[in-house]
């Protein structure tokens, strides 16, 4: 969404504003999920229908860059957030070993090579319109998905576990069908058929995601009291010895983006309200010197 400011008589306001093309985007991209034709209209060059294609996308993104795709409201009533298998992992970097390729990787890397440069199956009356083979559940395999379905829907009542990610959680079913077709296509171009094996697989991957969705919607990751606090907490943790900390103490030792006073002060304040640091309600000694101000640090 862009800034437009200068659209009122007060000085110096600045008010969003919805990007005319956001609900066209969003609504474009979730056609493409579900395998309908998309529509492009332009003045110039007119209307037109492309039909037939279908559409991939891994994105990797910064923080600031994902907090307004997933935060957006439009995105989540539109549908698309519920159409992305979405994650937030903690950052490895600090405990990243050096590790030489193994054959099994660049056996699996060729394999994909293979089959990305297979011809894609087409429309023979239209050449230029895909047309995958249909992969049939067996039995077994549907009973998986008519299982977890229900178990799904009970829990998306008013009172539900899952009432508040409702989108995503109504999909979760058919991202597990996704991704055992994904999986039985990877061991076996010629499949017909998706089996019990690949559709456990598959349910087993859709948890994972609708797990992630449900820690991110009860803590964003993007909160930037939460994520400094974590970053005080992990160094209190790796270099801190002392039964009680202060500000000025540490305010020189801490990673450098701590040693901004404000967010240093951030910090302290989240980790005091979640129970981490404990208020001392007495002057303390701290290597060696007294502090009006100390936290009594809680493991």
């Amino acid at each position: 969404m862009p800034l437009i400011s200068n659209r009122t008589s007060k000085k110096n306001c600045l008010f969003l504003y919805p990007d005319d093309n956001q609900t066209g985007t969003s609504t474009g991209l979730s056609k493409c999920w579900d395998g309908d034709a998309f529509k492009r209209i332009r003045v110039v060059e007119g209307n037109s229908i492309i039909a037939g294609k279908r559409l991939a996308m891994h994105l990797m993104m910064q923080p600031i860059v994902s907090e307004g795709l997933l935060q957006n409201k439009l995105n989540q009533q539109q549908g698309l957030l519920a159409r992305m298998l979405v994650i937030y992992p903690d950052s490895t970097m600090g405990h990243r070993r050096f590790k030489q390729s193994t054959s099994l990787l660049n056996a699996y890397s060729q394999h994909l090579l293979a089959i990305l440069s297979m011809p894609p199956p087409t429309d023979m009356n239209h050449a230029n319109e895909l047309k995958p083979r249909v992969l049939k559940l067996t039995p077994e395999a549907e009973g998986l998905l008519v299982a977890l379905h229900d178990e799904i829907e009970a829990q998306l009542g008013e009172h539900g576990d899952l009432r508040h990610i409702s989108g995503f959680a109504n999909k979760i079913p058919e991202h597990a069908t996704r991704i055992a077709g994904v999986l039985t296509f990877i061991q076996n171009t010629q499949a017909t058929e998706l089996k019990e094996n690949a559709v456990k697989a598959g349910i087993m991957l859709a948890r994972y995601y609708l797990a992630e969705a449900l820690r991110l919607n009860e803590s964003h990751p993007d909160d930037e009291g939460i994520r400094l606090a974590k970053k005080l907490k992990a160094w209190l943790d790796d270099k801190w010895d002392e039964p009680a900390v202060s500000k000025p103490c540490i305010q020189n030792k801490v990673p450098n983006e701590l040693r901004n006073k404000a967010k240093l002060n951030i910090a302290f304040d989240v980790l005091v309200e979640h129970g981490w640091l404990a208020p001392l309600d007495e002057p303390t000694a701290i290597k060696g010197h007294t502090r009006q101000e100390a936290f009594k640090v809680r493991g």
